[in-house]
Parts: C-alpha cells; sequence; structure tokens
C-alpha cells in the first residue's frame, strides 16, 4: 500500500489483528527483511512494515535525515489514527524509534531497538572508516547519513517513557556502552 505523508510518498504493507506494531529497517534495506517476524506475530498485532523515505519502494531523491524520517513515521501514525503503537526498530530504525519514542511519548507504548546509536561516533571505527572510504568513491546520501547523524543526547532519551527493549548484538557495528 502506499500513503502520502510529510509531502513524501511510502510505501509499507499491514497485516494481522490486534495492537499496532510499527516495524522499521536499516540502512540500504527495506520492509522485507521483517517477513518472517511479521508471519510470526500478525496472530497478536496489526504489523505495519513501512518503506522508509529513498528506500524500498518508497518515493527517492527526497531530502534524507533521521528526523525527516521520524517525522514521517508521526504523520503516518496520525493519518491512520493509531495509538499506543508498539515501534520495533534496527539500526536506522532503532535511530528513528528512538526519536519517536523522545519527541511522542504518549504515542508509543512499547520501544525495541536493535544495533541504535546515538551518534555517528558511535559505530565502530573501522566500519566508519569503510563506510567514509566507499561514500568518497562513490557518494551515496544513505552512507552520508550514517557519517553525519544522528545527534540524540541522554537529555532526550530520558523523554522516552515507553517500555524498552534494548539489543546489541555480538557482531553488531554498533559500540557497546
Amino acid at each position: 500500500m502506499e500513503i502520502t505523508v510529510n509531502q513524501i510518498r511510502l510505501f509499507y504493507t499491514q497485516a494481522g489483528i490486534g495492537a499496532p506494531l510499527i516495524l522499521l529497517h536499516g540502512n540500504g534495506e527495506d520492509h522485507t527483511i521483517f517477513t518472517d517476524l511479521q508471519t510470526k506475530l500478525a496472530s497478536d498485532y496489526t504489523i505495519y512494515a513501512i518503506d522508509s523515505r529513498d528506500h524500498g519502494q518508497s518515493q527517492h531523491d527526497v531530502p534524507l535525515s533521521y528526523q525527516l524520517m521520524a517525522d514521517d513515521i508521526m504523520n503516518f501514525t496520525d493519518a491512520l489514527q493509531l495509538k499506543n503503537i508498539t515501534l520495533v526498530g534496527f539500526s536506522d530504525g532503532a535511530i528513528v524509534s528512538m526519536l519517536i519514542a523522545s519527541q511522542r511519548p504518549a504515542l508509543v507504548h512499547k520501544v525495541v531497538l536493535a544495533g541504535g546509536n546515538l551518534t555517528p561516533q558511535g559505530i565502530k571505527a573501522p566500519i566508519r572508516f569503510g563506510v567514509r572510504a566507499t561514500n568518497w568513491r562513490k557518494h551515496d546520501p544513505l552512507l552520508s547519513l550514517m557519517l553525519n547523524e544522528p545527534h540524540i543526547s541522554t537529555k532526550a532519551l530520558h523523554q522516552i517513557t515507553a517500555q524498552a527493549f534494548v539489543i546489541a548484538g555480538e557482531k553488531d557495528v554498533v559500540k557497546k556502552i
């Protein structure tokens, strides 16, 4: 399905029945990374798997920032009149989820964050170096996003009132703090 919010076209799928759950993918991915998870959760949740701006089947060649991505999702929830949502975010999706949960705490009931970082320096140095080298050879707005954002303060994190589950993988590209 498609919806126009925040002056761009977003692609999403909807499945299941129950409380609203929004799945947000990582940089360079799309909603299909959640296909197996969506199948397993569809009996308990109405699942919205969304392609972020400039990803998948959503509109491309648009301004790009984590805040714009968060604004897109907040506008999406408003357009569909969703309340008490659960956010599941992986990598960039975790960053977007943190922004949403800190800026609209009344909207978010639960948040699951996997592989999210608060600053570009939160990514392990060898990975950052590789991304920088790749971006130098072939400028890519998605890589530039990783190198220049996010900038989430601990003050913003303290605004989150949702139940939170934070996942750090053993081979994650994000530093442990």
